[in-house]
Formats: C-alpha cells, structure tokens, sequence
C-alpha cells in the first residue's frame, strides 16, 4: 500500500482582522500567525495568542466553506494581568479589557470546512488544519431534481366471469316398504297348529 506525504510549502500570511477586546489590548499584538503554509490538499496555520492563556479562556473557532476563520473567545480576570518591566521596576499591568474577543482571517481559497482539525501545542499556540474544497459530502449535497416522467396510466381491471357451477343431482334412493306390506311375525300358537298340520 502507498502511503502519500504531504509537502507543504511557505505562503503568505493573510490579514488578520480583531473584534472585541482584541481590538483595544496594549503592548504586545494580541495575536500573530507565525506559520502558514499549503500542500496540495491540505491548508495549515499556527496562530499564536500570546496575550490568551487557552487554559484561564474559553476558545471557540469556526471554518466556514468559503476559506474564512474565525477564532473568539472570553479572557478570564486571571489572564489579562501581566507582569511588565517599567522605569526600572516591575508593575502588574492590564493587557485588555475583560470581555469577549475575536479575530478572523482567510484562506486563499475554499475549504472543506467539515476536515477542519486544531492541535493547541501550548499554552498560547494552536495550529489549524483543513482540506482544500474537494466535494461535498452526501449530507450537503442537494437533492437532484426528480425526473419528468409521463403519468402512469391506471390499469383497467377486467370483470371477472361468474362461475356457473352445473345443478347437482338428487341421488335417487330405493322406496321404503310400508309396514302394511311386512306380515308380522307369526306367533308361537301359529307355529305349533303348523307342525301339527304338517306332522298329520
């Protein structure tokens, strides 16, 4: 089985454009793309937050399908303090305000936004991975028109012939003889006055 390496190759970094507190923090940039390089299917970006602790903030980041990124968050009170050399002395200063940020850029072109993967490799550093726009999914793929086929005539059922069965015949029995027609048995009398008439 062959196994493809992907070879990704230096880009140019793409504008990124703050919302929120990102847009109002002091000193260093708020974020910085440090990396971002292409292969053939593969776009990859490392974004650096050096002024966002990913463990003191929540991080939520969206690739949409036409190439944009969009990462935001909400800093907490323990991560926008930081220690500052100044005259000679060290002072705690705040780096921005405490509320919802955001930032956002592009890819050079369209994506399969559903391939998107993100690796944070530390503290203040995550890398976002996605496919180049290949094709759609079954689920977002729209459903093809149906067909324009003739109406389908309805079948004409067929009168079903009744079944004449042929008359049964009445079976023809023997005539039971009347009771006049048996002579009755005769009686022991009877029988005695015939052996003697037949003894004489």
């Amino acid at each position: 089985m062959e196994i493809e390496i992907e070879a990704f190759h230096k880009q140019p970094k793409p504008q990124v454009m703050f919302y929120g507190a990102a847009a109002r923090v002091r000193g260093h940039a708020f974020a910085n793309i440090l990396e971002f390089t292409a292969s053939r299917r593969f776009y990859l970006v490392v974004v650096e937050l050096p002024q966002v602790q990913f463990c003191d903030a929540e991080i939520e980041w969206i690739v949409h399908g036409d190439g944009e990124v969009t990462i935001e968050g909400e800093i907490t009170p323990a991560s926008i303090f930081t220690n500052l050399p100044i005259g000679g002395t060290t002072k705690r200063v705040k780096l921005c305000p405490s509320e919802p940020w955001g930032m956002s850029f592009h890819f050079p072109g369209p994506v399969d936004w559903w391939t998107s993967n993100v690796i944070f490799t530390s503290k203040s550093v995550m890398e976002i991975t996605v496919m180049k726009e290949r094709s759609l999914p079954l689920f977002l793929v729209a459903p093809l028109p149906e067909p324009d086929l003739p109406p389908v005539p309805e079948p004409v059922l067929q009168p079903v012939p009744e079944l004449v069965l042929p008359p049964v015949p009445e079976p023809v029995l023997p005539p039971v003889p009347d009771a006049d027609d048996n002579p009755a048995s005769p009686t022991q009398s009877e029988i005695d006055d015939m052996v003697d008439e037949w003894i004489v």
